[in-house]
């Protein structure tokens, strides 16, 4: 445990030295600038696609007359599973139809993307790439910082370690629109070490 603590602190440090410092001493920040580029380029791209339209516009339907608490009471079961073996809710909505593409967006992006989630009109997840902490966004900065404000420019979270992954993550979030208005908002988690390795912003091919 100590080795793997040690390490952990070694990683910090370097990242810290080498990339993190000069990132805030930079006025117009570097990975800000890099990130925003991510989105209008390609993220959109895989985002404003038939299939996850029209995933969030049947949840939206589905949920026009959705109440606070059916809101708690959803967050409350998908916090029960995510503490039990028992994640019939959990799977359910891992194997939708979106969650599914939005996996294979992932892994396609070879390591850039740690998460991927979108989400509805009502603060609820329609898809996702992986098990999120949370099914309802409200009071989270992806909701708050975007939708919840009627905010139409891309929230960028700063640059983190992230002990789940064990890596430095950046995250972004952006409000989906369809037709000239809001429909939901989609949030990715991106690995700044991967997006600072001179990556390329070529990812523009087709995700079966």
């Amino acid at each position: 445990m100590l080795v793997v603590t040690s390490m952990k602190i070694f990683r910090i440090i370097v990242f810290f030295a080498m990339v993190a410092l000069p990132f805030y001493a930079s006025a117009q920040g570097t990975y800000d600038r890099e990130l925003r580029d991510l989105v209008e380029y390609e993220i959109k791209e895989w985002i404003y696609q038939y299939n996850v339209i029209d995933a969030i516009l049947a949840q939206n339907e589905q949920h026009k007359d959705i109440t606070q608490v059916d809101k708690i009471r959803l967050e409350k079961r998908w916090q029960k599973e995510r503490r039990k073996s028992d994640k019939s809710f959990i799977k359910r909505v891992l194997k939708n139809d979106l969650s599914q593409y939005l996996k294979r967006v992932k892994l396609q992006s070879k390591g850039l993307y740690t998460e991927i989630v979108v989400i509805d009109s009502y603060g609820i997840n329609v898809g996702q790439s992986d098990m999120s902490a949370n099914y309802w966004q409200e009071g989270k900065a992806k909701w708050d910082e975007t939708f919840a404000v009627n905010s139409y420019a891309t929230f960028i979270k700063d640059v983190d370690f992230d002990d789940s992954t064990e890596m430095f993550q950046a995250e972004v979030a952006f409000i989906i629109i369809y037709e000239d208005a809001p429909i939901g908002v989609a949030y990715v988690g991106i690995n700044v070490e991967e997006l600072n390795n001179d990556r390329q912003m070529n990812f523009k091919r087709a995700v079966q």
